[in-house]
């Protein structure tokens, strides 16, 4: 009898096929420390890790539409040319102290950053682009991204809700609601890369989840800011530190945090909403080595 030929298998059959792996990066917030995301961003993508999705957090809202726009390069020249102060913007006529519901304007601030960005092609990138947000009118954190807007102009505007600071900048109007900054509320975004089944996480932190110790309070200056700042890192960075992240394993997904292993400045507006492209050099070449030594060669 003739040996009957077996057919070759099919899609499904014989081997089983690797899942494809979706990676998340989470850009926390930090203000002038998101330069410390850029370094990072750098190794990650000499070591050819790529994003599928990209979750931030003020700050990291401008990185994450950085990368969208130019990539690697786009964040650099950003951070490398970015020069301001807390001051930028100024007052206007009705935004202002006096007349409205803050103390400065972001209308000269949102000209200079938009001008790295380009919103069609954010609103297009095959990488989601998602912003943390919080609606000071239903008193909740959210999630947008350039996969929920449909128009350029509205994602525009959730992009400057994404960085705009309470009190000191003015809420923005959107959807018959008042908006705001994420990062007070969910400035680590972890839960929303698990929900949008990511398998491998990385979480860009430019706050440390641990201070330098300190010994002296002299006045009540250096009394609040370090109150500030033991305030703040928990707010960015607690909910990681509560996770039981054990062997970079939660939740079957593969996680790693690459974090200042420096302090890089404590909480205060005229220093961490201060941008000069000296400093952000420093917290990009710190950022870059961070990232490879707790990174190292993955593939």
């Amino acid at each position: 009898m003739a040996e009957r030929k077996k057919k070759p298998a099919g899609p499904g059959k014989g081997k089983t096929r690797k899942a494809k792996r979706k990676t998340a990066f989470i850009f926390q917030g930090g203000a002038s420390r998101g330069a410390h995301q850029a370094g990072a961003m750098k190794y990650l993508d000499e070591i050819g890790i790529k994003p599928d999705i990209i979750i931030g957090s003020s700050i990291g809202v401008i990185n994450g539409c950085l990368y969208a726009t130019g990539g690697v390069e786009g964040m650099l020249e950003f951070w490398g040319s970015f020069k301001a102060s807390p001051l930028l913007s100024g007052m206007s006529l009705h935004e202002n102290i006096f007349f409205g519901n803050s103390l400065l304007s972001m209308r000269k601030a949102f000209e200079y950053i938009e001008s790295f960005f380009d919103f069609e092609k954010i609103l297009r990138s095959k990488i989601e682009i998602a912003f943390a947000l919080t609606n000071l009118s239903s008193g909740a954190g959210e999630v947008r991204s350039n996969r929920t807007e449909k128009t350029r102009e509205d994602l525009r505007t959730i992009t400057r809700i994404g960085y705009t600071i309470p009190g000191l900048y003015p809420p923005v109007e959107f959807e018959g609601d008042y908006w705001c900054d994420g990062g007070f509320v969910w400035n680590v975004p972890f839960e929303y890369a698990l929900e949008r089944g990511a398998t491998r996480i990385f979480m860009l932190l430019c706050i440390g989840r641990e201070l330098p110790r300190e010994d002296k309070f002299k006045n009540i200056y250096n009394v609040l800011s370090r109150f500030y700042d033991v305030m703040w890192v928990h707010t960015a960075s607690g909910a990681i530190m509560r996770r039981d992240i054990k062997d970079v394993v939660f939740h079957d997904a593969e996680i790693h945090i690459v974090e200042p292993s420096v302090y890089l400045g404590g909480f205060g507006m005229l220093t961490l909403l201060t941008f000069d492209p000296s400093k952000a050099q420093e917290f990009i070449e710190q950022g870059y080595r961070d990232a490879r030594e707790q990174i190292g060669e993955l593939q």
